[in-house]
């Protein structure tokens, strides 16, 4: 597997953890950034939108924080950052907002597409906050997300299942 880790922050109530984002891919990720997000008061640890290549399309891996204002500011420079490249883009991660919530209202109507394939007994709609999106992806591309279930072996990365994206052209 092919594997990348951008740290953003320390969360300052665990000492020792660190917030960041990662790709684990079984394809080679052509190259990666990041773009930090700008920092608002009251809104937790610092935040990144890590993005890779793959094929020829972005993914952006993303964690919007908990404070409403302070996600649609990030949902904003996501929508900056995939439309100056230009290019069809995959964008994955913990939107933390519903669907109805209007950081995704502004994502949907600037053309992002959920592609939720999981069933609504595996995560109903209206308390889903993980999302995988698409964004000018080719009508023959399939993609799909599936919620994980947590590791039985170690501690887990994050607080709920992560998705599991399968992109076939």
């Amino acid at each position: 597997m092919n594997f990348v880790f951008q740290p953003a922050g320390s969360v300052s109530s665990m000492p020792g953890a660190v917030e960041g984002l990662a790709f684990l891919s079984p394809k080679p990720l052509d190259q990666t950034w990041f773009t930090r997000v700008s920092r608002f008061p009251g809104a937790g640890p610092s935040r990144v939108i890590l993005t890779t290549s793959l094929a020829g399309i972005d993914v952006h891996n993303v964690h919007f924080p908990l404070r409403e204002k302070a996600r649609l500011l990030e949902a904003r420079l996501l929508v900056r950052l995939v439309e100056a490249r230009n290019q069809p883009a995959i964008i994955v991660g913990d939107f933390n907002s519903h669907c109805d919530d209007e950081p995704m209202l502004l994502l949907f109507a600037a053309g992002f597409v959920d592609r939720w394939g999981g069933s609504e007994a595996e995560w109903p709609h209206e308390d889903r906050i993980d999302y995988a999106l698409s964004y000018r992806l080719k009508a023959e591309s399939r993609l799909t997300a599936i919620p994980v279930e947590h590791g039985t072996r170690g501690p887990s990365p994050s607080d709920h299942p992560g998705l599991l994206l399968d992109l076939a052209f």
